[in-house]
């Protein structure tokens, strides 16, 4: 078998380092490792994380994140914040893995709009800037160096200005832009060609990210802004731009990244596997895309994890209403039952079904081979008979039953709290 490269992520405790991970978890020629200062959400994501460094900007980080790359045989590092990318990409002749970005000089630039804006002040596409003594209303104030709209405020007037909770030395002033908004997830490979441009809307955006997205097409205008920035900027593997529609419709540039961006898995969809694209890239690969032709739409609400605080060696599970429910099989726990078998743990199946358990099975297209046991118990006998492992649990989707249960000292979820038992990767 081929072995595997290792891919760090850093930082892995971030919404945009998921979908790193999410995009690479099935990938043959890589492992995904999450670098983390802190230890929080990433724990439900990741099945490997190295924890415990420094923050980047503390003295000792340099060395404690080397020892990290040579501990886990990480090759590759992903970064996965704006400043962390500048940052690895100044040391990146100090570590002993390769950091998939574009160039130190590219990712300065990018990182200061201020900077950015002055370089391409000549284009069409960038927006203009005013200096204080000359601020036109309506106006946008946003901090040079920033990202996902924190500190940005719309000015209608001088008062708006009070506003403004950052020092006006950091915030730039530009002219305001009122039409549709865009994210451009683009990829350029090592010779620097524009292999893909893929356009999304950010419909609903909160903290930054856009929690209802769709594809949208790239036009003319949008291409020669693209290919612009891609001549002149000197970039490499994943990279997104946002643009934005001025007040006479033409399409104003607002930043450019060199990291990976939360709403890339709307592209991945489609077929774009963008970090997966970068690995290959950077092991020379020439590549080739293949995009869908069919749009995507995405809805983001709140996602939920859950850690228990007990460990099971035995699930008692029950068959209609809770396995099977309402004549389909319950997706989510014949999911549970698999990740039982990927971990060795034992499924009976205990279940008062009226007639021949087997053939039932069999019609929902449910292999007997997944349960240690299957247990057909009389009417007037108690499921309790039957529990032999003190380290079960049981579910069902009775309440008599987990009553029943819990007083053997079992843990008992109901059908609706499978959520807190599966895990997601």
């Amino acid at each position: 078998m081929m072995k595997k490269i290792n891919v760090g992520v850093f930082p892995c405790e971030a919404e945009n380092a998921y979908e790193l991970y999410r995009s690479l978890q099935y990938a043959v020629r890589f492992n995904v490792i999450g670098l983390a200062s802190k230890v929080e959400h990433c724990k439900f994501e990741y099945r490997e994380i190295y924890d415990g460094l420094p923050y980047v900007f503390e003295d000792d980080f340099l060395p404690s994140f080397i020892d990290a790359l040579i501990a886990k045989k990480i090759e590759y590092i992903f970064p996965t914040h704006d400043s962390v990318a500048e940052y690895l990409k100044e040391v990146e002749d100090k570590l002993p893995a390769k950091v998939l970005c574009s160039p130190l000089h590219t990712a300065v630039l990018c990182r200061d709009k201020e900077k950015l804006y002055r370089f391409l002040r000549n284009e069409d596409f960038c927006p203009e800037v005013y200096a204080l003594e000359n601020l036109v209303f309506p106006s946008f104030a946003k901090p040079k160096i920033g990202q996902g709209g924190n500190f940005c405020q719309f000015l209608q007037s001088e008062e708006d200005m009070k506003l403004l909770t950052r020092s006006l030395d950091d915030m730039l002033f530009c002219e305001y832009l009122p039409g549709i908004e865009l994210t451009v997830d683009c990829f350029t490979d090592r010779k620097g060609r524009l292999l893909y441009a893929g356009a999304r809307t950010r419909d609903v955006i909160k903290q930054g990210i856009a929690y209802s997205s769709r594809s949208y097409p790239l036009s003319d205008e949008i291409m020669s802004i693209l290919l612009k920035l891609n001549s002149s900027l000197v970039l490499r593997g994943l990279w997104f731009c946002q643009i934005k529609k001025d007040a006479c419709g033409a399409w104003k540039l607002l930043e450019v990244s060199t990291r990976i961006a939360t709403t890339m898995n709307l592209t991945r969809h489609k077929g774009i596997n963008l970090p997966l694209l970068a690995c290959y890239d950077a092991l020379g690969y020439d590549l080739d895309i293949l995009d869908n032709p069919f749009l995507v739409r995405i809805s983001r609400s709140l996602q939920t994890k859950y850690e228990l605080s007990f460990d099971y060696r035995t699930v008692y599970l029950d068959l209609d209403d809770t396995l099977i429910v309402n004549e389909a099989v319950n997706i989510k726990m014949i999911a549970f039952v698999y990740q039982c078998v990927n971990k060795g743990k034992t499924v009976v199946l205990l279940t008062k079904h009226e007639g021949d358990v087997e053939e039932y099975l069999k019609k929902y297209k449910i292999d007997t081979a997944l349960f240690a046991k299957i247990i057909h118990i009389p009417d007037d006998e108690k499921k309790s008979l039957y529990y032999e492992d003190e380290k079960g649990i049981l579910i069902d989707n009775l309440y008599v039953e987990r009553k029943e249960a819990l007083k053997c000292g079992l843990a008992v979820f109901d059908v609706d709290a499978i959520d807190a038992l599966l895990e997601t990767f």
